[in-house]
């Protein structure tokens, strides 16, 4: 995938299909943590790394989560994990930072 709205959507895709979970990256068939669904789209492909580092960095920034590094990647994954947290509002998240980054192109 070459295009981060593009693996944002797919990977919301992906949560709805085999659904969400909290504290585990996930299985091939199984649910997923919002950063082991965008893993998941883009086949852990190494050479797609500024596309999944974009990816984290384009919902961390939507989100307005703080960063310690410059993609967030822990952040998301602690706004993931918190206990309130739902399948809904991670998908959501995902597919209006999709919809911001179209809409600013």
């Amino acid at each position: 995938m070459d295009n981060v709205a593009d693996i944002l959507d797919a990977a919301a895709d992906e949560l709805e299909c085999n659904g969400h979970t909290k504290n585990d990256l996930g299985t091939p068939d199984g649910p997923k943590c919002v950063t082991g669904a965008v893993f998941h789209v883009t086949n852990l492909d190494i050479t797609d790394v500024p596309n999944v580092q974009g990816a984290f960095k384009a919902l961390g920034d939507y989100l307005d989560l703080p960063k310690r590094h410059e993609w967030g990647g822990l952040e998301l994954l602690e706004w993931n994990n918190a206990p309130e947290r739902t399948a809904e509002e991670v998908i959501d998240a995902m597919r209006n930072t999709a919809k911001e980054l179209r809409n600013n192109v």
